[in-house]
């Protein structure tokens, strides 16, 4: 008996040390981490939107979304450019074949897209990476195919697009006084 509280008392001391070491190494690492991310989206920023030399982000709830909206896109940035807005960029997560695939999209004034960038995600295809090109230029997902083989990813992809560009229509609508 003696010994087997002898053992749960230094199991217990040493689940303690390790959970201690961890929370240390979290303390550190936590705001390195936090630096490295909004580096990377400061970055791709630039590159769906290239022609802007400014991003304000913007308050996403003022617009009245529906939750179909809000549940894929989790950030929206002014992009300006001479203190003129160019379009807007929309920082989205989504569902493909794993969850987590965010993605950036930048939309210009005429309702085109600029650009978009993967930031993130489990996917193993990789066709995340380069699909985003099909939709330069567009201002609809008509007529984009998915991918055989990344159907789930694609199609993930594509919807987030979409999604932005129906963002973009509804706040192009009430910069313009409707809604």
């Amino acid at each position: 008996m003696k010994n087997s509280v002898k053992s749960v008392v230094v199991l217990f001391a040493i689940c303690l040390v390790i959970s201690a070491v961890l929370a240390a190494v979290n303390f550190i690492t936590e705001p390195v981490i936090e630096e490295s991310d909004r580096q990377a989206a400061q970055a791709a920023l630039k590159i769906v939107m290239p022609y802007a030399d400014e991003f304000n982000e913007i308050d996403i709830s003022q617009f009245g979304f529906d939750k179909a909206v809000t549940n894929v896109i989790t950030n929206i940035y002014a992009a300006n450019s001479s203190g003129k807005n160019i379009g807007f960029v929309f920082r989205m997560s989504v569902t493909g074949y794993s969850t987590g695939l965010v993605i950036m999209c930048g939309i210009d004034d005429m309702g085109s897209v600029t650009g978009t960038k993967y930031l993130a995600g489990g996917e193993t295809l990789g066709y995340e990476k380069t699909y985003g090109e099909v939709f330069l230029g567009r201002t609809s997902v008509e007529g984009v195919d998915t991918i055989t083989g990344a159907t789930l990813t694609t199609r993930a992809y594509k919807n987030a697009i979409a999604t932005a560009l129906e963002a973009f229509s509804k706040i192009s609508a009430a910069e313009q006084g409707g809604n």
